[in-house]
């Protein structure tokens, strides 16, 4: 069963070469963690930069198992992005140590 929220990115890790576990606060399940398979391409090249910055505003998709800790995304939109935080140095080191 899949399942929709917006949430806000605060952490991302690599796991393995393509893929990202990212640490999300969503409205309606509270913190969880999910992770994203990303590819090579140039479209990935945009998703793989914007993952890159915490804070961001998304929207996504995954499939809901109760069991699972960590939850697999299958779709990903950007809702918003904040353009601030890379270049103010006080927003960008509240952001990393959340």
């Amino acid at each position: 069963m899949y399942d929709s929220e917006q949430g806000i990115l605060l952490k991302k890790t690599q796991y393995q070469d393509n893929k990202y576990i990212l640490k999300i606060y969503a409205s309606e399940s509270g913190l969880s963690s999910y992770y994203v398979n990303i590819g090579k391409g140039k479209k990935s090249q945009l998703y793989r930069n914007i993952i890159g910055q915490p804070m961001s505003y998304i929207e996504f998709e995954y499939l809901n198992k109760l069991t699972a800790e960590v939850k697999p995304i299958q779709k990903l939109n950007f809702y918003y992005t904040y353009t601030s935080i890379p270049y103010n140095f006080t927003k960008q080191s509240i952001s990393l140590f959340m």
